[in-house]
């Protein structure tokens, strides 16, 4: 049944918007754009960096503010911030010093910069997949700097960090860092089952979509949120309507209101043609 006071649709990207291929399909953008095109809100908000969500947010023809690094940062499309939350450096100073005792991978995440210890195949995949098409030529989406040891000292960096990432293909080892994680005055959440992103206490897309509606004067109430994975949940939880989608975990999807299709099966799109274009009964 149609939800006729829907104003702003939230949509996380990985998982839920893109499939594997990372390619929105056909379905999918249709029923984005017919959104729109109602006067409906697009927003996009995932722990990406501000220009890999720019270029989906601008293929959609999307007008809309997105957010970026889990709601580190809101960002316009013309690049306009309209809010910075960093993690502060002292907090940030204490967290790599746990993070080097654990040893295990992460990236710290700037503005459009990447911060790594060593290159990798895997990563320099990652980046040319997130590089931006301009006509004939191919530019990166954000730059990367591989920092050594150095990576491990907050005094190395020259400019705001919003987000770590860690992984492990050990579910152990990432639950016990959760843990470890507790005492410090952060917002934990996870991307999917081998992840950790660690960002400021009052970066989450839950408080995104709050700021986000007082920018647009929109009531929380009239908001449609999307997502597939913990990080969601807090915009989950603050929207009107939440829906889950089918390849989320149990958590996400008992926080919902309704659980659509997978992302490999136009989840995105199946939500969006029931709860705001379907006829009123």
């Amino acid at each position: 049944m149609a939800h006729p006071s829907i104003r702003l649709l939230a949509v996380d990207l990985d998982g839920t918007l893109l499939p594997q291929s990372k390619q929105i399909l056909p379905r999918t953008r249709e029923a984005l754009r017919q959104a729109v095109q109602k006067g409906i809100h697009v927003v996009l908000a995932s722990g990406r960096m501000p220009a890999s969500i720019g270029v989906y947010a601008d293929g959609l023809e999307l007008t809309d503010p997105y957010a970026a690094l889990n709601g580190a940062i809101l960002a316009q499309q013309d690049g306009q911030r309209l809010l910075r939350l960093p993690i502060p450096q002292p907090t940030l100073a204490d967290l790599l010093r746990l993070l080097k005792q654990a040893g295990l991978p992460l990236q710290l995440y700037g503005d459009n910069h990447l911060f790594i210890q060593e290159p990798d195949e895997h990563l320099l995949r990652w980046f040319k997949r997130n590089a931006v098409k301009t006509g004939k030529k191919t530019t990166p989406a954000f730059r990367v700097t591989a920092l050594g040891d150095a990576l491990f000292s907050a005094e190395a960096f020259r400019e705001e960090i919003y987000k770590i990432a860690v992984f492990s293909g050990n579910k152990a080892e990432v639950e016990q860092l959760h843990r470890q994680l507790v005492r410090f005055p952060v917002t934990v959440a996870s991307s999917a089952a081998h992840n950790l992103e660690i960002t400021a206490p009052a970066a989450d897309k839950g408080e995104a979509l709050h700021f986000l509606c007082n920018h647009l004067q929109i009531p929380l109430e009239e908001t449609m949120a999307i997502g597939d994975n913990t990080n969601d949940l807090p915009m989950l939880r603050a929207a009107g309507l939440a829906i889950a989608m089918g390849n989320a975990p149990a958590a996400v999807r008992n926080a919902a209101h309704w659980v659509t299709q997978d992302c490999e099966h136009d989840g995105v799109a199946i939500a969006v043609e029931r709860f705001l274009f379907a006829p009123q009964h």
